[in-house]
């Protein structure tokens, strides 16, 4: 079940143009299941990328990171 939201999380981020954070939000809005169960069942991949956005937002303090 996890393989499937994180792939129809990267689906809606494509196609719909959104961030990763309003994905989960409207992922966990259409199926009516709490933010963070669906948290639990997020991949790396997915935690690192939503990570990197809140920093760009201000949310989170920013990490050093190599340029690459």
């Amino acid at each position: 079940m996890s393989i499937d939201i994180n792939i129809t999380l990267e689906e809606l981020v494509a196609t719909k143009n959104i961030t990763y954070i309003e994905a989960i939000v409207e992922y966990a809005h259409h199926i009516d299941v709490e933010i963070e169960s669906i948290a639990k069942m997020l991949n790396q991949a997915i935690k690192d990328k939503i990570e990197k956005e809140a920093q760009d937002l201000n949310m989170l303090k920013k990490t050093a990171r190599l340029p690459l």
